[in-house]
């Protein structure tokens, strides 16, 4: 696409730049993102004013319709921190003689906060998932900590079930136009070994045997990649498929619903409960800076201490009840 900067629009000079600029440096998972809200969201609302002309009004007009529609803060957020990308770009090149973004109020990112399941819910869940096509994905992701996106990754050469260790050396992102990349963790301390409990080596050992019979059922149809959790053509779990599962279980077994990401949280929260040293939780969970394990769990250890002092209260009531 080449620019012409004597009709110059919006429009015209974010496709040139996602295309130019943008793409080069992006996963492919994240151009699809990108090009999606420029897409949906931008273009249809200022897409044909001229870049000359476009000021901050204009864009936090834009911010504002959004949220009208239902959009969430975070959403919004991020559409503002692509067109914000793009019109550097422009001042850059000296199209614009400043950013108009930078005169807008953008809304606060909100971030999921954390729901651990209690302890005492922890039976339940395993009791409600068992048998399940997804029981031992959703297993691994309680008892180690892992991503949904690095179990989805797995394969069976990454777990060593005699010396019960798992290593976590890449991720599975998926496209929004439905294409898959097994990409490089989020960061270097997230390539990492973790240990297995004998019983998460034994709900593995059950997997492998799924896994095969999956295999034989599939027949033709069977894609081999080797994955430790594959659909039953082999081919790498879509999240969506595997959250809706969850949420149904979750309502089965009378729980509230939560994310798959809230099993992760359960671990980390446990750890924590049992006294584990901050490094050791953020090793476990692949954080490349203590201060991302600290804000994020800390404030689940107040209710965990206060669990604590419950359940051990109930042993005291029952010991004297039986003295």
């Amino acid at each position: 696409m080449t620019l012409d900067t004597n009709k110059m629009t919006v429009r015209s000079f974010v496709q040139w730049w996602l295309i130019n600029a943008a793409k080069p440096t992006l996963r492919s998972s994240s151009f699809d993102a990108y090009e999606a809200k420029i897409r949906l969201h931008i273009l249809p609302v200022i897409g044909n004013v001229p870049l000359n002309r476009l000021t901050g009004s204009a864009i936090q007009s834009l911010y504002a319709r959004k949220l009208e529609e239902g959009l969430s803060p975070s959403s919004v957020s991020a559409i503002h921190a692509i067109l914000h990308r793009a019109l550097r770009q422009a001042v850059r090149g000296r199209l614009l003689s400043g950013n108009p973004a930078d005169a807008v109020e953008v809304p606060r990112k909100q971030k999921p906060t954390p729901n651990p399941l209690a302890l005492s819910k922890i039976p339940t869940l395993l009791s409600s998932i068992t048998d399940h096509r997804y029981e031992s994905l959703w297993f691994l992701l309680l008892s180690t900590g892992i991503r949904f996106g690095e179990a989805a990754a797995l394969t069976w050469d990454s777990i060593d079930l005699e010396s019960e260790t798992l290593t976590v050396s890449r991720s599975l992102s998926r496209s929004t136009s439905g294409g898959i990349e097994f990409a490089e963790p989020k960061s270097a301390s997230s390539r990492r070994a973790i240990p297995l409990t004998r019983s998460t080596t034994d709900v593995l050992r059950r997997q492998r045997s799924r896994v095969l019979e999956s295999r034989l059922l599939a027949g033709g149809d069977w894609r081999e990649h080797d994955l430790v959790f594959p659909s039953r053509r082999g081919t790498p779990l879509r999240e969506n498929h595997v959250l809706t599962s969850f949420h149904r279980e979750l309502k089965k077994a009378g729980l509230k619903r939560r994310r798959l990401h809230d099993l992760r949280h359960t671990f980390a929260t446990r750890l924590f409960a049992l006294g584990l040293h901050p490094r050791v939780v953020q090793e476990l969970l692949g954080h490349a800076r203590i201060n991302t394990t600290m804000d994020t769990y800390t404030s689940s250890v107040p209710r965990l201490l206060r669990e604590a002092a419950q359940a051990f209260d109930a042993e005291i009531k029952r010991a004297i009840l039986a003295s």
